[in-house]
């Protein structure tokens, strides 16, 4: 697979919380997010302040659902459980509530926050930190209980 269909793998199969997926997925999928994020941080620029940002929002939940299902497959491809991944899902909701009020009330500094306990915010930071290190760990060669290696396996079925 070139880097294209790696890229794209993960909107059409958005919905796919089986089988594997390779790292060079994350990659490229990131990168995907990253050629995207690029224009709308230059429009931010351009446009009166924190007006694009929805837009980022909107383009970060659009990806949730297809960014979730790749991870879910990562971890299958270390060979760990994909229930692993809720772990993330607190974080993840803690980041879109926080900027949902920043772009509330743009005006206010410091931009409103969830308001929790260090402890709590460095717990969620470590479980993150944790997921991040598994997903990008080498994969095991061999065919696991989540199917054959992407890389090595056939394309277009658990690959």
């Amino acid at each position: 697979m070139n880097g294209n269909e790696l890229g794209l793998r993960p909107l059409r199969h958005f919905a796919d919380f089986s089988g594997r997926s390779s790292r060079g997925e994350l990659f490229y999928f990131f990168a995907l997010i990253w050629v995207i994020s690029l224009p709308l941080a230059a429009l931010d620029l351009i446009l009166p302040p924190h007006s694009s940002n929805w837009a980022g929002l909107g383009v970060f939940v659009l990806l949730a659902c297809p960014l979730l299902a790749m991870f879910v497959r990562r971890l299958h491809d270390v060979g760990w459980s994909g229930w692993w991944i809720l772990f993330l899902l607190p974080a993840m909701g803690l980041g879109v509530w926080n900027e949902v009020q920043r772009l509330l009330q743009p005006l206010v500094y410091p931009p409103p926050r969830f308001p929790l306990p260090l402890s709590v915010e460095l717990l969620l930071a470590g479980l993150a930190l944790a997921i991040a290190l598994l997903l990008l760990r080498e994969p095991n060669p061999q065919a696991n209980r989540y199917g054959p290696n992407p890389r090595y396996g056939p394309v277009g079925e658990s690959a």
